[in-house]
C-alpha cells in the first residue's frame, strides 16, 4: 500500500513537472514567436512575413498536398529571413526546430544574427512612430546551425545568443546547392526554464 502511494505521488510529480514545463514553454515561446512559422499564409507567390532575400523562393506542398511549407530551388544560393523584435532574453539557449527534406547536394543553414539596442541597454522600447529596426540596432554577431541530411526529418538544435542583452535577432533560412529545399514548421523557443532546472 505504502509502495502504491509513493508511485502515484512520483506520478502526480512529473505531471505538475510537465504541466509547469509546457507553459513555461508556451511563455518563452511567445518572446520569440515566428509569425507565419508554417508558411500557410501566402502573399502574392512567396510566404508572408517572410522577406525573399535572394534566389528562388515559394509556397508549395510539403509532406502531402494540403500542407504548404517554403520551397527553395533552383541552381544557385535561396535565402529568406524573418526579422523579430524587440525582445527581451532571460537565458542564452534557443532551441530552433524545423521539418526539412533536402535534395542530395543540398545544405540548408539557419542563421541568427543577433542585435542588440544602439546604446547598448537591454530596454523594450515602447513607440508607435519609430520600429525597432529604424533605431538602428547593433549587430552582435551570427549563429548557425545546418543540415544536408537528404531525408525527411526534424531538426532540433540549440543556438546560443552571444548575451542576454540581445533585443532582437534576424532568421535566415539559407539553401546552398543546386537542387530543392524545403521547410515547414519552424520555431524558435527560449530554453531558460531548462537551463535553470524547472
Amino acid at each position: 500500500m505504502g509502495e502504491r502511494n509513493a508511485v502515484r505521488r512520483i506520478v502526480r510529480l512529473w505531471e505538475a513537472l510537465f504541466v509547469v514545463a509546457t507553459s513555461v514553454g508556451a511563455i518563452s515561446c511567445a518572446r520569440t514567436a515566428l509569425v507565419n512559422r508554417g508558411f500557410d499564409i501566402e502573399c502574392g507567390a512567396t510566404p508572408c512575413e517572410w522577406t525573399v532575400v535572394e534566389g528562388e523562393v515559394s509556397i508549395g506542398p510539403s509532406w502531402h498536398p494540403n500542407d504548404t511549407g517554403a520551397v527553395l530551388s533552383g541552381s544557385r544560393r535561396a535565402v529568406i529571413s524573418q526579422r523579430l523584435a524587440p525582445f527581451k532574453l532571460s537565458g542564452r539557449e534557443v532551441q530552433i526546430q524545423a521539418a526539412v527534406v533536402v535534395d542530395p547536394g543540398v545544405t540548408v543553414r539557419f542563421e541568427i544574427e543577433w542585435y542588440s539596442n544602439s546604446d547598448g541597454s537591454s530596454a523594450i522600447w515602447q513607440s508607435d512612430d519609430i520600429t525597432y529596426w529604424q533605431r538602428g540596432p547593433v549587430s552582435l554577431g551570427v549563429r548557425a546551425v545546418s543540415t544536408d541530411e537528404s531525408k525527411a526529418h526534424r531538426l532540433n538544435k540549440l543556438v546560443s545568443s552571444p548575451t542576454v542583452t540581445a533585443t532582437g535577432l534576424e532568421l535566415r533560412i539559407v539553401k546552398e546547392g543546386a537542387g530543392r529545399a524545403i521547410v515547414d514548421e519552424i520555431s524558435l523557443r527560449e530554453l531558460y526554464a531548462w537551463s535553470e532546472g524547472i
